[in-house]
C-alpha cells in the first residue's frame, strides 16, 4: 500500500509524459476485457501530452518518492457541445494506475480537485 505520495500540479515534461502514461496503462486495463489487445495496443504513452497541455484543462497529479506519477484528476471548466458554459466546473477525468488503486490517492485526486473548483468560484460541477 503506498501512503508516501503528495498531489501537485504538472511542472516538468517529465511529469506530463508521465501523466499521458497514466492515461494509457489505465485505459489498457480497464477495456483489457472489452477491446482486441491490437486495438488496446495501439494506444501510446503520448497520447494524452496535448490535450493535458490545454489552456482550458487543470490536472493535478499524485507522485510518490521517486517521483513517479501514480495518478491524475483533470479539471475545469464544464464542456458542452463544444462550448465552455462558464458558470459550472467539470470533472473530466480521474485515473490511477491499476497496482496503486483502492489506496486513497484518487479520493485525495477528488479531494485536491474539488477544493480547486470552489476556488476558482463554481457553485457546481458536473461529471
Amino acid at each position: 500500500m503506498v501512503t508516501n505520495f503528495k498531489i501537485k500540479r504538472i511542472t516538468s515534461e517529465t511529469e506530463l509524459n508521465g501523466t499521458s502514461k497514466v492515461f494509457q496503462k489505465t485505459w489498457q486495463n480497464a477495456y483489457k476485457n472489452m477491446l482486441p489487445a491490437n486495438e488496446l495496443a495501439k494506444i501510446k504513452p503520448d497520447m494524452w501530452v496535448n490535450r493535458l497541455s490545454r489552456n482550458d484543462r487543470y490536472n493535478l497529479i499524485a507522485i510518490n518518492t521517486d517521483n513517479r506519477v501514480l495518478g491524475v484528476v483533470s479539471y475545469g471548466n464544464l464542456r458542452k457541445n463544444g462550448q465552455i458554459v462558464s458558470d459550472c466546473g467539470e470533472l473530466m477525468a480521474i485515473y490511477v494506475l491499476p497496482r496503486f488503486q483502492g489506496c486513497g490517492i484518487g479520493s485525495k485526486l477528488l479531494k485536491n480537485a474539488e477544493n480547486d473548483l470552489v476556488k476558482m468560484n463554481f457553485k457546481r460541477a458536473a461529471l
